[in-house]
């Protein structure tokens, strides 16, 4: 291959190899901001290749094969930058040949087996600074041959799951290593003398998953303003404080939202070293607005960082500038560089909203597409106001909508990191590919109805109930009995298959267990975490004989139920599904023993369940019976279709 090769902004998805080079390369090449999944070799030079090859701001994962094979001699220059490889079953970068030089900076490798292997000499140097690397073998970065020239290693994070960190086995000239972090579990990477031992937990450099300093979730159930009650989950314990009424809100991106009114609302959040310390910077969150046809000449700020002019913000709709517009702002070398988005945020649906600085560009992204740039250099200079969401320092241009999962990442995400993002909160995870909780959706089947129990004075036969439609599993009965008739009573259930159920209205003890006829309504689901126009139902059973009862007479007790997500503002079902401690035959008779489903909410995630005796002592409970809840959102409206 005569020219030089340029791969900038692709994404590419294959089977096998992604970029596969087959002839020589004899005039080098670029990768820019290039994302490759692929199942085989990641980029592949079949052959020498000449000329200086630079690759920054990838990301390749890949399943077998090394992310990056030359399968020739290497005969210049070789940078990799800001770029990020994962591989589960081979190498990283394989140099099957002799090498010019290598330079890796500010990247993460995770691989199976070597991070780096080079199986020639390598001429001109090594330089490996602020890298993180995790493997499963012996050699984390593994040079075969010689090196001429000078080795640095330096920031360098290592972690091996096989608990020994060697370097390499080459013969060195000159090596420069200062704090380089190990993982420490059965020795330091020691080979020929190399030691430098700082703790693998103090590495600097994120390693592992891109780490955010803040992240915010936002999805407590309330704020009230206590102080800290906003909690960050980036590990650095930054909690905030919801102010003036600022509170959460049930429609989220992802999970719940903050809600903030336009007026006064905004959250503070305490100043930190690592807020004002980052030469790069990350700004993200989605937002959705309440008003775009605001005609004033103002902004609403997303977030600001310690000084007014350090800020993610929107224009009102009648901006001088356009109006409608996203607007990076930050103070560099003295002076306010501002950059505003081609696109307009003129609508009230959700958007991703992204803004970094490398320290040589300001970029701004939308719904995870490059939007905008200025090319700006310098340092940030920070300040020593506050930071906060929602509003200008707390003083002004405060957001009126719904602002969610806003991060701040002391580096600059380059294209790649930040689609992936987008793609995986868009989808419901993480921003790095993880489940928020640990879940799994359950495809709903649901049945409601209304069955008229006839009166079991005459007729003390079980009323029989056939579904419309089967049910692909058993399902479980929820049904309360109405106010019809003089004595107390309860709605039980027995036969409970995927075609219908037995249902009966009992009376308690001192009663003659026959009722007059109610008509009641019922439900009937299949147990498990469901979507209903957006908001969770979860279905849950427990097997339990714990019981309460007043006066209590010491042997009572509760059993837990822990839902798979958090709800707030639960309304909550409850029904006994079983007759397993059942004395004498119902209806005819009076329920001995006496039980109806009693619960208690803990918390979001957690609700106690037991069976109530009331204030009936006799009659011991000796089997577990089954409690079936239903937790969904209170206080929501919805629609839904029945087919």
């Amino acid at each position: 291959m005569g020219n030089k090769f340029n791969f900038n902004n692709n994404s590419l998805n294959s089977n096998y190899n992604g970029v596969n080079f087959r002839g020589a390369i004899n005039n080098g090449g670029n990768f820019k901001d290039v994302n490759i999944t692929v199942n085989k070799r990641g980029i592949n030079f079949r052959n020498d290749v000449s000329g200086d090859v630079n690759i920054s701001g990838m990301i390749i994962i890949t399943s077998a094969d090394p992310a990056i094979r030359v399968g020739g001699d290497f005969n210049n220059n070789f940078y990799l930058e800001n770029s990020e490889i994962n591989v589960s079953n081979d190498y990283g970068i394989q140099f099957k040949g002799n090498a010019g030089s290598l330079t890796l900076y500010e990247n993460e490798i995770n691989t199976s087996s070597e991070a780096i292997r080079v199986e020639g000499d390598i001429y001109s140097g090594i330089d490996i600074t602020k890298n993180c690397f995790s493997s499963n073998t012996l050699y984390t970065v593994d040079f075969k041959g010689n090196v001429w020239g000078n080795i640095t290693f330096e920031n360098n994070c290592l972690f091996n799951e096989s608990g020994t960190n060697y370097l390499a086995r080459s013969k060195y000239n000159t090596i420069n290593a200062n704090q380089n972090y190990w993982d420490g579990v059965n020795g330091a990477y020691n080979q020929n003398n190399f030691v430098d031992n700082y703790p693998w937990n103090y590495c600097k450099n994120k390693c592992g998953k891109i780490k955010p300093i803040l992240d915010y979730h936002m999805d407590s159930c309330n704020w009230s303003g206590s102080v800290g009650e906003v909690i960050d989950y980036s590990g650095n314990n930054i909690n905030a404080t919801a102010k003036n009424g600022a509170n959460t809100a049930n429609e989220g991106e992802l999970c719940r939202s903050g809600l903030f009114d336009g007026e006064d609302d905004y959250i503070e959040i305490p100043n930190n070293l690592v807020l004002s310390s980052a030469q790069q910077v990350t700004y993200m969150a989605w937002i959705k607005r309440n008003d775009v046809n605001n005609q004033s000449n103002s902004l609403e700020n997303i977030f600001t960082n310690q000084r007014w002019d350090n800020a993610l913000r929107v224009t009102t709709a009648g901006h001088w500038h356009g109006g409608n517009e996203v607007l990076f702002q930050l103070h560099i070398n003295g002076n306010t560089e501002s950059l505003y988005s081609n696109t307009k945020i003129d609508d009230t649906n959700w958007h991703f909203v992204a803004a970094t600085y490398d320290g040589n560009k300001m970029r701004i992204y939308i719904d995870g597409i490059l939007d905008a740039t200025n090319n700006v250099s310098g340092n940030i200079d920070s300040g020593n106001d506050k930071n906060t969401i929602g509003s200008e320092l707390g003083n002004g241009y405060f957001f009126n909508g719904y602002i969610d999962e806003f991060k701040m990442f002391d580096k600059a995400l380059n294209q790649g990191m930040i689609t992936q993002i987008y793609n995986n909160e868009k989808n419901g995870l993480n921003f790095d590919g993880s489940q928020r909780y640990n879940f799994t959706i359950t495809p709903i089947e649901m049945e409601a109805g209304r069955v008229d129990i006839h009166n079991t004075f005459n007729d003390t036969s079980w009323t029989h109930v056939d579904f419309n439609k089967s049910f692909n599993t058993t399902p479980v009965i929820f049904s309360v009995a109405t106010a019809n008739g003089s004595d107390p009573a309860s709605v039980r259930f027995k036969n409970i298959t995927k075609d219908g159920f037995d249902i009966v209205i009992t009376e308690p003890l001192n009663k003659d267990g026959k009722h007059v006829a109610q008509s009641v309504s019922y439900i009937a689901v299949n147990p498990g975490l469901h979507i209903l126009d957006g908001h969770y139902i979860d279905v849950k059973t427990v097997s339990t004989k714990k019981y309460q009862v007043r006066p209590d007479d010491g042997n009572t007790g509760w059993s837990r139920i822990t839902l798979d997500v958090p709800i707030c503002n639960a309304a909550i079902l409850a029904n006994i599904q079983t007759l397993n401690n059942l004395i004498d035959s119902i209806p005819g008779n009076p329920l001995r023993p006496w039980t109806t489903a009693v619960l208690r909410k803990v918390d979001n995630f957690n609700i106690d369940v037991a069976l109530e005796k009331s204030e009936v002592k006799v009659d011991s409970i000796n089997n577990n019976e089954t409690i079936a809840i239903l937790a969904t959102e209170g206080e929501v409206n919805g629609t839904f279709t029945d087919i």
